[in-house]
């Protein structure tokens, strides 16, 4: 909270502060997205039956 407020108190600080919000969403985002798709791949190898 306290890293939020120095940013806000800061020259250009809203616009750092969005900057540094969009940042951490992104990360975040393109975190779950490919481990959303890491799980999806494994369930898809698990539950196709093998050709044999």
């Amino acid at each position: 909270m306290r890293q939020i407020y120095d940013i806000c108190s800061s020259k250009n600080g809203e616009l750092n502060l969005i900057d540094e919000i969009n940042l951490l969403c992104d990360t975040e985002a393109k975190r779950v997205r490919s481990a959303s798709k890491r799980i999806f791949i494994a369930f898809k190898t698990a539950y196709t039956p093998s050709s044999k």
